[in-house]
């Protein structure tokens, strides 16, 4: 038996979609004919609900009854099926398996199941039990109708009704007229029931034609000879495309022609059908009427010549196009790396010559250019000529032209050749949807096998062209000659208006020629305006409009803008940054001068993103409309700088001193200009760093480092360190995490770190974070964005990346050296470069151009002026986060040293002082800790020198030497002396040397000392003589002494050695430009003794 069931399932109270089921179908030898062996089982899911056909594949069942069940899975709760209200003598139902079989109508709900099997019971009775059935088959209805009117029945024709076998001849069949035809059958049930209508194959009748004739028309004295007729049948099915060629006459025969309707494609350039859509039905002649052909204009350009424009365009008769693309790319294609791969279109065309080819590429933002070439091959695929090399812009149609003539006569191929490339190069576009894909013109070569690019690429793409493109001169008396005129009309628009047509003010009109002259230009407002020409016909048909160049009207302004603060000053070295937001190519970088103005003496119309930047104010950043006037004024909110490089040191036990450097004398080393055009992350669990070298030329100790961060909505929060290393690539320091922040800068902390000159490798460092994090910034297009200041390192190679991205990290070391200004020199280290890879992550913005190696000059940093006052806090050790605990020790300080003369009264323990900037606009710094000094709380102790001669007349100009400490001559006073025994020497010009020692115990000491003349020495000269001059000084000082000169050393007042050099010399001059600005302690050192004098120093 071969069954077709079907099994109905009713919706009401199911689920939105049918529950799968298992069909079952039992032979009837179990208990009292109920079902036995299980002859065929299938799982079904039905799709909607209704009618469920499954069809049984060739089940034989020998003699008997048969059962069809259907069996609900125990997980799934709703299967409802349908009954019907006749008696349920067929139904039964088993509740679970193993379970005995009942009448359906054992239940109350009990009806016959709607479940039927259609059967071929050749062989057998044909007939069902007949008891209840009133479903038995009588006949069949057989219909005829057009293959058109499946769906039609009205215009079906009966045929024969309630037929008794299962064929039929229509005998009536020699006597239709030509078309195609289907049958349909329904069949004839008892009671006159009638099934669906089950519809056949498809035959045809007299469907071919054998021969059409078609007649061109003449057209202006034109000739016919030789051109291409394409018939494209109404469905566009290739299988019956027909082609042929006219005579001289214009008449062209084509045989065995399927009837139908058709499109006329005429491979005539000048013309097309003016009855483009024809019936073939019989042997005929379909005479075709020609429209000429609207070509549009080729190359229109427009230029400003004086007070007027010039336009200029090529007539298209010269020249036309071979094109197979509609103008919109939906893939892209390359050529591979390392091997040769040749890429482009298979073209026709009559006689003539290749003026040019241009094809659209798309950008590849991994790509490292390389020279490309368009090779030409002739039908038998034999190079025939090759252009010069060039350089494939990125979205853009490319414009290739050949040095020599070129010229072609029927097939040739036009392909792009990427010979051997080191990286994929742009992409190819490739059109896929076009009316003309499915002509397959697309070829790949690859120096040894021809393929078509829907071959090549397999399942990829079923149909395509490249949108590579032919201009072709046609050759003199080739068809595509065209000697009928053109007339052209010239429009006028500004650009923001090009694909509004209904803006567009005509300016010309039916122009015989090729060129315009728009003499009302120099009336028109401010604006970019673009020109179109459109070419029409002799047959009063128009081209496309083509566009011509922009040109500029009065696009550029005179700018000003007026900066104010919220503070008590106007810093010199604001930096401005404006960006056209509509062309970001017109961008200016501005310094404002010392009022506050900053001058773009002409700039661009438009609307632009300011960004005003300083480091002690916040980054302002607006939205300006510069297209009626260019003038704005703005207000910088002042920052809060954090000071650098706390030192606390102990003076004496009453005293400590705490010193700072003021938040501006910090020298920021930038190379970005503060404005970021890209950011980089790495990929999710990398590990590594990206970041700046610095060729430091003196001595400086970092205090921060700033980084800029930009939003990332994928990203997520991690910690982040900044790592240095040295010139050796030695890691010599590690922050304290941190984390980013969106589109904002993030300062790190560095608590003076002390880099005696040389190179620097300032490196943010990700490690195992889970995910891409936001961005660090990129600057791209500031002063040093060419430079090869930004390095990567993986843990395992160094290198520069300046061939991934273009432009400089935006990563800035805060320093503080012993000069106002330093100058970086170039980082020049043999590192390398990265082939572009996955090891970077995500780029926001790509770019691919490579940055020439140092290509910069690099800039002075310079510090500036001082404008913060400071509050100091001590605290002790330990309670660095516990603020109530801190004691402030001194208020709106104007300097930056402090001496904390409670010292000697505290308590002994650690402490530590926190000092804060506070600005003029009332904003404060975080707080700056210093290091830690130790209170030990000992009793310190007095010691005096009593000095006579040996006639007790008092010695007032001896030099003692007390615990290893030499006073000035005359100063015999020794505090802060602990309990113990020291030694002493004393010395005077006349007298014996005085040695001896000192024992401290629990008091004050006094020593009596009694110096003896030395009569065994001949008399020294007048006492010295010092001069030191200029006193005041800023730059340098000359020191002369009337003996020679061993050492000088200059001391500030918290007893800091802050210069010692030898002399040995009567004189020296003194450079003081890395000493600053204060009260200073000089200390002349001589054979005789110490001299000590006041130096001030202004700068």
């Amino acid at each position: 038996v071969k069954a077709r069931i079907n099994l109905y399932d009713d919706n009401i109270i199911s689920p939105p979609v049918p529950e799968g089921f298992v069909v079952n179908i039992w032979d009837d030898n179990g208990t009292e004919g109920l079902p036995g062996t299980l002859l065929y089982t299938e799982s079904v899911q039905p799709s909607e609900y209704g009618w469920f056909e499954l069809n049984i594949p060739n089940l034989n069942i020998t003699e008997g009854d048969f059962y069809i069940a259907v069996l609900k899975s125990a997980s799934v709760d709703d299967v409802f099926l349908s009954v019907d209200n006749q008696a349920s003598t067929h139904s039964y139902i088993q509740n679970w398996e193993g379970a005995i079989w009942k009448p359906y109508s054992s239940y109350s709900y009990g009806k016959n199941l709607l479940i039927r099997a259609i059967v071929d019971a050749a062989g057998g009775s044909k007939e069902l039990e007949a008891k209840d059935n009133n479903s038995s088959v009588e006949g069949y209805n057989i219909y005829r109708l057009a293959a058109s009117d499946e769906f039609n029945e009205n215009n079906w024709q009966l045929l024969a009704e309630n037929h008794n076998d299962v064929s039929y001849s229509d005998t009536l069949w020699a006597e239709l007229p030509y078309g195609q035809y289907k049958y349909a059958v329904k069949t004839y049930y008892t009671m006159g029931n009638l099934s669906d209508a089950s519809i056949s194959n498809l035959i045809e009748k007299d469907m071919t034609v054998s021969t059409v004739q078609i007649q061109l028309m003449p057209f202006n004295s034109q000739a016919f000879n030789q051109t291409g007729i394409i018939l494209v049948p109404e469905n566009n099915d290739p299988a019956y495309y027909y082609n042929a060629t006219t005579n001289s006459t214009g008449l062209a025969s084509i045989s065995d022609v399927r009837r139908g309707n058709y499109y006329i494609k005429l491979n005539d350039r000048r013309f097309i059908a003016q009855n483009e859509f024809v019936a073939v039905s019989d042997g005929q002649l379909i005479e075709v009427g020609l429209l000429n052909k609207p070509f549009e204009p080729m190359f229109v350009e427009a230029s400003i010549e004086g007070e007027s424009v010039e336009v200029e365009w090529q007539n298209p008769s010269s020249l036309y196009k071979l094109s197979y693309d509609d103008g919109n790319s939906e893939w892209g294609v390359s050529g591979g790396q390392a091997n040769p791969v040749w890429i482009g279109n298979k073209f026709s065309a009559n006689s003539g010559s290749i003026a040019a080819i241009e094809f659209l590429s798309e950008k590849n933002p991994e790509t490292v250019l390389e020279p490309l070439t368009i090779d030409i091959f002739n039908a038998e695929k034999v190079l025939i000529a090759t252009s010069e090399p060039f350089e494939m812009a990125p979205n853009a149609w490319n414009y290739v032209t050949f040095s020599n003539s070129v010229v072609i006569s029927g097939e040739f191929y036009a392909m792009v050749h990427f010979a051997s490339p080191q990286t994929p190069q742009h992409y190819l576009a490739v059109d896929t949807d076009g009316p003309e894909a499915s002509l397959n013109r697309a070829y790949h070569y690859n120096g040894t096998e021809w393929e078509s690019l829907d071959s090549y690429y397999g399942n990829t793409i079923s149909a395509c062209n490249v949108m590579l493109r032919v201009l072709m001169e046609p050759a003199s008396g080739s068809p595509a000659v065209m000697n009928t005129p053109y007339l052209f009309d010239v429009y006028r628009f500004k650009k923001e208006h090009a694909a509004n047509i209904n803006e567009w003010e005509s300016v010309g009109n039916d122009i015989n020629g090729t060129a315009f002259n728009d003499a009302s230009w120099s009336s028109l407002g401010w604006g970019e305006y673009m020109y179109a020409v459109q070419a029409s016909s002799l047959s009063d048909l128009n081209s496309r409009a083509v566009l011509s160049n922009q040109l500029d009207c009065d696009m550029t302004l005179g700018c000003e803008l007026v900066i104010l603060t919220n503070s008590n000053y106007i810093p010199e070295d604001i930096l401005v940054n404006l960006v056209n937001i509509e062309n970001p190519e017109y961008n200016y970088t501005i310094s404002a001068d010392e009022n506050g103005i900053a001058v773009v003496d002409a700039i661009r119309r438009g609307v632009y993103q300011l960004k005003a930047s300083h480091r002690n104010f916040e980054d302002y950043t607006d939205t300006i409309d510069f297209q009626e006037n260019a003038s704005a004024t703005i207000t910088l909110t002042e920052r809060a700088l954090a000071v650098g490089g706390v030192k606390a040191v102990i003076v004496n036990p009453e005293k400590a001193g705490i010193s700072w450097s003021d938040p501006n004398s910090i020298i920021s080393l930038a190379y970005d200009d503060g404005t970021s055009e890209t950011g980089i992350t790495p990929y999710g669990n990398d590990n590594l760093w990206l970041g700046n070298g610095y060729n430091l030329p003196v001595s400086v100790t970092v205090e921060s480092i700033d980084v800029y961060s930009m939003a990332n909505n994928e990203g997520v929060d991690g910690p982040i360190t900044i790592d240095i290393y040295n010139e050796s690539l030695e890691l010599i320091y590690t922050s304290e995490a941190f984390y980013f922040e969106d589109n904002d800068w993030v300062n790190v902390p560095i608590p003076s770190f002390a880099i005696n000159g040389g190179v620097i490798f300032a490196m943010v460092h990700w490690v195992n974070l889970p995910a891409e994090t936001n961005y660090l910034g990129i600057d791209q297009n500031g002063p040093n964005a060419s430079s090869n200041a930004s390095v990567s390192y993986n843990g395992v190679a160094w290198a520069y990346t300046s061939n991934v991205f273009e432009g400089v990290i935006m990563v800035r070391v805060n320093v503080l050296a012993n000069s106002k200004s330093i100058t970086l020199e170039p980082v020049d280290f043999p590192l390398g470069y990265h082939v572009p890879g996955a090891e970077y992550g995500f780029i926001k913005a790509e770019s691919t151009v490579t940055a020439p190696l140092h290509d910069i000059e690099f800039p002075d940093f310079i510090n500036a002026e001082s404008v913060a006052v400071y509050n100091v806090y001590r605290l002790k050790s330990g309670q660095e986060n516990n603020f109530e605990s801190w004691i402030q020790v001194a208020e709106e300080l104007d300097s930056v040293v402090f001496e904390d003369l409670q010292w000697g009264e505290l308590e002994p323990s650690s402490y530590k002082y926190a000092v804060e900037a506070i600005y003029p606009s009332g904003v404060s710094s975080r707080y700056v800790m210093s290091n830690e000094i130790v209170q030990n709380g000992y009793t310190y102790y007095n010691v005096t020198f009593n000095i006579k001669d040996e006639d007790a007349n008092d010695i007032t100009d001896a030099v003692v030497k007390f615990n290893n400490i030499t006073n000035v001559a005359g100063d015999y006073f020794y505090q802060y002396v602990l309990p113990g025994t020291y030694s002493y020497t004393i010395t005077k010009d006349g007298y014996f040397n005085v040695n001896g020692s000192a024992n401290i115990i629990d008091e004050n000491l006094t020593v009596d000392v009694v110096m003896e003349i030395d009569d065994t020495r001949i008399d020294s000269p007048d006492a010295q003589s010092l001069s030191v001059y200029p006193n005041p000084a800023s730059e340098s000082v000359r020191i002369t002494y009337s003996e020679q000169i061993l050492e000088v050393q200059i001391v500030n007042l918290l007893g800091k050695e802050v210069y010692a050099a030898s002399v040995m010399n009567d004189y020296l001059d003194l450079n003081l430009n890395n000493i600053q600005s204060g009260s200073y302690l000089l200390r002349i050192i001589s054979r005789s003794g110490i001299r000590v004098e006041k130096l001030q120093i202004v700068k």
